[in-house]
């Protein structure tokens, strides 16, 4: 009775047509006012369904390059018609669980397509679509300017986007603005990964994209697409660097630390279990990313910058078993190439295994001539990345990864390989701890050791950085970090203390 009461307070009922599968949900206005009886929707052969609790949504512990999975709607109440239940004498046992009929269509049998309504709402289906928020695509909750300035709630609120994203298609437009400043440190470079332009304010990326994503949920073969573009201190480090001198974007520097890239341009398309993408685009080895946004801290970890591609250029196949583990696979050009291979030719591949629902596990490898020139690499490189990520409560999240190359050619200086190096290789681990307090103030710390060596040359640090995540709004975070470097012997860098600052605002 009181669930029923607290139901009738909502200006909306969940209605759904018995033609229409278990996940398709309807929200149509049912009352008059707050304080009034329900009334039965106006569409014909339709019900009342009432959810026994709030849909949860499970997401497996991962990071940002992987999809995250859901659990499926909770069972339903249904009546036929709530103008005629009277409130105060329903109980419990009046009601009855039920489960609605799988939708019927020329596709029943198709993998995945049980239940499924094409993106758009209406593309050539043998069953006509309903409006988009059958599609599940309706509008979310809408914050106000004073609600988004509050520094209290305000980063709860829904991102604002300059574009926006389309309610049924899924397309959107959008990027961010990162400036950032750092101390020069022991060696007068910072950390010399990506920020290597200390004691000064840098706008490290002004980034752009726009995203299509092919629909996954469909029946028959949908397509989308992505293009990231990238202005900044940060655009010379993200070119495709390992391929051919004038490819590509491998020469758009602008003079000086800054430059432009352009990361990712793929079409994808999909159908029911998988997906295949084409194109230049980002890694799926690792735990950190170019993306500022996507990464807790300011700097980056040794790991990502020496021992992991940032990009690849070819086909990716991915395949989603079921809701815990998923395949990837396909050929790639090399390391870090545009759309010329300069001598690369590797598998990519990864599995990502959700083995329950706050802890996943990731592996990824990439094998063959890793490009970068004739001689640049080995004819049989090897690679592998492998990060455990477990969600320890609503609060603490801990990451472990670690990664490992073996290619003398592609890791021995020149001097050392000539003189006679006949292996190398590298490999470290990283440990994140990360808390956050509430929606706005989060602190973590990341550990990491890292080693390259060869039977000629040795390279070690290891390092500790303290940063904190702090989101005045939710189109703004601020990354405050300090960061210690210990370096090896023979190494040629001093151990090292840095200090930096940097904001982040999403459009």
């Amino acid at each position: 009775m009181t669930k029923l009461r607290l139901a009738a307070a909502l200006t909306c009922a969940l209605v759904v047509s018995p033609s229409f599968a278990d996940d398709t949900v309807w929200l149509q206005p049912a009352m008059t006012n707050a304080a009034a009886e329900l009334t039965p929707a106006a569409s014909p052969n339709t019900a009342f369904w009432i959810p026994l609790e709030r849909p949860a949504t499970r997401q497996v512990a991962t990071n940002a390059r992987y999809s995250r999975l859901q659990a499926p709607l909770p069972p339903v109440v249904l009546a036929d018609d709530l103008s005629q239940v009277d409130a105060d004498s329903l109980s419990p046992s009046d009601v009855e669980v039920v489960e609605p009929a799988p939708v019927e269509d020329d596709h029943a049998g198709d993998s995945g397509c049980a239940s499924c309504c094409d993106r758009g709402c209406s593309r050539s289906r043998t069953v006509a679509c309903q409006p988009c928020a059958v599609c599940g695509c309706g509008s979310t909750c809408v914050c106000g300017l004073l609600d988004r300035l509050d520094m209290i709630d305000g980063c709860q609120c829904e991102p604002w986007q300059l574009f926006g994203t389309h309610r049924c298609s899924g397309f959107s437009a959008g990027g961010w603005l990162q400036f950032g400043t750092h101390s020069a440190g022991a060696n007068g470079d910072g950390t010399g990964l990506f920020n290597n332009h200390p004691d000064t304010i840098d706008l490290q990326q002004m980034w752009f994209y726009i995203d299509q994503p092919a629909n996954r949920n469909g029946c028959d073969w949908d397509w989308g697409f992505r293009m990231d573009y990238v202005y900044g201190t940060d655009g010379p480090d993200t070119q495709a660097f390992g391929g051919r001198p004038n490819d590509w974007d491998n020469n758009w520097d602008h003079g000086g630390y800054y430059g432009w890239a352009m990361p990712q341009l793929y079409v994808e398309f999909a159908k029911g279990n998988w997906l295949v993408r084409g194109g230049h685009f980002f890694t799926i080895l690792g735990y950190e990313v170019v993306a500022a946004p996507d990464n807790f801290f300011y700097s980056h970890a040794h790991t990502m910058v020496r021992a992991e591609p940032f990009t690849h250029t070819g086909i990716l196949f991915e395949y989603t078993h079921n809701d815990y583990i998923t395949g990837y696979g396909g050929w790639m050009l090399g390391w870090d190439t545009g759309f010329s291979s300069n001598e690369g030719d590797i598998f990519l591949g990864a599995v990502n295994v959700a083995v329950t629902d706050n802890l996943s596990f990731t592996y990824g490898l990439t094998g063959g001539n890793f490009g970068y020139g004739n001689g640049g690499s080995d004819q049989n490189g090897y690679s592998h990345s492998m990060v455990f990520d477990w969600q320890v409560s609503d609060k603490f999240n801990y990451v472990v990864q670690s990664d490992y190359v073996t290619n003398h050619q592609f890791i021995t200086p020149a001097s050392a390989f000539n003189a006679g190096a006949d292996w190398g290789n590298s490999w470290g681990i990283n440990q994140y701890l990360l808390y956050q307090f509430n929606p706005c103030v989060g602190l973590g710390m990341r550990v990491e050791y890292f080693e390259q060596y060869s039977n000629l040359t040795n390279f070690s640090v290891a390092a500790v950085t303290l940063g904190a995540n702090l989101r005045p709004t939710s189109n703004l975070i601020v990354r405050p970090e300090v960061r210690i470097d210990d370096y090896g012997t023979g190494t040629g860098r001093q151990d090292s203390t840095t200090v930096g600052l940097d904001a982040i605002l999403t459009y």
